[in-house]
C-alpha cells in the first residue's frame, strides 16, 4: 500500500476555497432570483401612468386620498382616524395644504368606525379650524368615510 502524504497548507488553501465557492454559489442564486422578481415587476407596471402605480401599490388608500382632494378645501383641516399610524403619513402627503390631526382616543373609542362627535372637544375642533373626519382602517376599507363635521356638535354623512 503506498499512502501519499498530504500537507495540512494544501488542505487550508483547498477547504478555503470550497467555502468561497460555496459562498459565491448561493450569492449566484439570490442574485438570480432577485432579478427574476425584478422582472415580473417590470412587467407588472409596464405601460402604466404614475397614477395607475400608485393605485396599484397603495390600492384603497390612495382611492380615498384622491377623494378628500376632490371633496375637502384646501383651507380646511382633518381629523384622521385610523388604525396604521402609516396612514396618516399618506394622507399627510397627498393632502397637503390641509392640516391633518391625529385624535387620541381611547381604546373603547377607536374600533374601527366613525367615533362619537362627543369623542372631541368641539371647543378644540373650533380653533384648530377642523371641519372633516376622514376614517381610513387597513383592514376593513369599506368602512372608510369622509365626514364633515356641522356647527361642531354633528356629523353629516352626506359625503
Amino acid at each position: 500500500m503506498i499512502f501519499h502524504t498530504v500537507s495540512i497548507p494544501k488542505i487550508k488553501y483547498v477547504l478555503v476555497l470550497l467555502c468561497l465557492g460555496a459562498f459565491w454559489c448561493q450569492g449566484l442564486i439570490d442574485v438570480t432570483a432577485e432579478v427574476k422578481n425584478d422582472i415580473g415587476t417590470f412587467q407588472k407596471y409596464y405601460g402604466l401612468n404614475s397614477e395607475q402605480k400608485k393605485e396599484v401599490l397603495i390600492g384603497d388608500l390612495y382611492r380615498l386620498a384622491q377623494q378628500c382632494q376632490e371633496v375637502i378645501p384646501e383651507k380646511d383641516n382633518i381629523i384622521v382616524v385610523t388604525d396604521h399610524a402609516n396612514t396618516s403619513l399618506y394622507l399627510s402627503y397627498y393632502l397637503t395644504p390641509r392640516k391633518i390631526y391625529l385624535p387620541d382616543l381611547p381604546d373603547d373609542k377607536r374600533q374601527q368606525q366613525l367615533p362619537d362627535i362627543d369623542a372631541f372637544d368641539s371647543a378644540w375642533l373650533k380653533k384648530k379650524n377642523i371641519k372633516w373626519v376622514v376614517c381610513c382602517f387597513t383592514q376593513k376599507s369599506k368602512q372608510n368615510k369622509i365626514v364633515r363635521i356641522r356647527n361642531y356638535t354633528t356629523y353629516d354623512e352626506s359625503h
